[in-house]
């Protein structure tokens, strides 16, 4: 009888596939138990207090660390409970995942105390010290029971036993992970995985490259895993900086400049005459007598208005848009305005602004049906998405996708984007609703799904 394929359907007739199912029985469980394991990890968390091991602890602490918010930062901000937690996982962490005088915080435990650690708890500790985290792509989340992850680089896919997770992933989550064989069969996750969105993985790719080409460079003799091992502490790092505390996206104009919010005043004595020099300049379209568009081509660069007798303001998103604007408005009135002051604001601070001057609470309770925005948004999107295949998209260098689809090397960044699609509105689902089918877009493009 010839065995059946991973992917092939069970033999036992559960209709899963095989990968999920029997395989999972048929692989060898790990030679301990969840308490060896609870009694192991309290083990090594004691060992780190030694005090002929805390001051090299206390080194790897501040390299873990590096210029990451320091401990009272992640505090304040995430809270003392997850302070805590993420304390817990970077000894944890640490101790699998960097030097300690030359071999790691698991390694120098098992040395000084092994023949008087239980079998169990050896074999747990022999085990994770064995693994290091590596970087995932998530796929066929299966809730309350487990998912295929492929990992970056390597393409390889394993089924992984996992309950609390799957809650919490989506299909095309980046998902950086230690595997060990699980206590029931099969893999499983030890510790929590460290979930980034899938837009970051070039940026993920690019960090973790250059640690680990350090690392290589400082132990030209060390093999793969132990690499992996002294450049586990990026993938925390990363998430500190794109997910506990993100920064604002750079926002710029067409032209490639910061976008800033600008208003300038100035002052005019003579409205009328005013109004007919900026007529007869071609960069101004006049709009219901109290305002100006500054245009050039089909581009708007400003909004100019009245704020009362003899009063302008101009506002434009930048400061060269605004200087600019400054330039044309001379060239067309000369000495008919005067110009006065400029401020800016930053786009943080004119969200600040915005939220502050419209609480939530004057927003109507009522609205649409659920059915009707649903409807609403799907229309929306549909209109959206059968348009988009032809128009020109500037992360796919202002090729559109249908082009993209036809060249090899556009095609891959092209599949990362509706992978993208895919994965934000999986996870906007989690509040409820149905995501957005792209079934037909991958059809459409003449793209294999993954």
């Amino acid at each position: 009888m010839i065995a059946p394929g991973r992917n092939d359907p069970c033999p036992c007739g559960s209709g899963r596939k095989y990968k999920k199912c029997c395989l999972l029985r048929a692989w060898r469980a790990p030679a301990y138990t969840r308490e060896d394991r609870e009694r192991a990890l309290e083990r090594l968390t004691n060992h780190a207090t030694r005090k002929e091991v805390r001051e090299e602890v206390g080194c790897l602490r501040k390299a873990f660390w590096g210029e990451c918010p320091d401990l009272a930062e992640v505090e304040r901000r995430l809270g003392p409970d997850v302070c805590r937690e993420i304390a817990f996982r970077m000894l944890f962490h640490i101790g699998l995942d960097a030097d300690l005088n030359g071999t790691t915080l698991v390694a120098d435990l098992l040395h000084r105390d092994g023949a008087r650690i239980p079998a169990g708890e050896r074999a747990f500790l022999e085990q994770a010290g064995r693994s290091c985290l590596r970087l995932y792509r998530v796929h066929d989340v299966t809730p309350a029971s487990g998912m295929t992850l492929e990992e970056i680089g390597t393409g390889v896919s394993e089924w992984v036993s996992e309950r609390a997770a799957t809650g919490d992933l989506v299909s095309w989550d980046l998902l950086a992970a230690r595997l060990l064989p699980g206590l029931e069969g099969g893999l499983q996750m030890e510790g929590d995985g460290i979930v980034f969105p899938h837009t970051q993985l070039d940026r993920i790719l690019a960090e973790w490259d250059r640690a680990f080409a350090a690392a290589r460079e400082s132990a030209p003799g060390a093999d793969e895993v132990s690499l992996r091992k002294r450049t586990g502490y990026v993938y925390h790092h990363l998430w500190l900086s794109l997910v506990a505390f993100p920064p604002m996206p750079q926002i710029l104009t067409p032209e490639g400049d910061a976008l800033e919010v600008g208003t300038s005043r100035f002052e005019v004595d003579d409205a009328e005459a005013f109004r007919s020099a900026l007529s007869r300049h071609a960069a101004f379209t006049e709009g219901d007598g109290e305002t100006w568009l500054c245009k050039e081509g089909d581009r708007i660069l400003a909004h100019l208005r009245w704020e009362g007798e003899g009063r302008l303001c101009v506002e434009s998103l930048s400061r060269e848009r605004l200087g600019h604007v400054r330039s044309l408005l001379k060239q067309a009135a000369g000495d008919l305005v005067r110009y006065r002051s400029t401020r800016y604001v930053s786009p943080e601070d004119a969200i600040a602004q915005r939220d502050a001057a419209s609480p939530s609470s004057t927003i109507p309770a009522e609205g649409l049906p659920p059915e009707v925005q649903a409807s609403l948004a799907k229309q929306f999107l549909d209109k959206h998405y059968r348009e988009w295949p032809d128009l020109p998209v500037p992360a796919l260098g202002n090729r559109t996708p249908r082009n993209a689809a036809r060249d090899p090397r556009s095609r891959r960044r092209l599949v990362g984007l509706l992978m993208g699609f895919e994965n934000m509105e999986a996870r906007s689902a989690k509040s409820g609703g149905e995501p957005y089918d792209f079934g037909w877009l991958w059809r459409e493009l003449e793209l294999e799904h993954p």
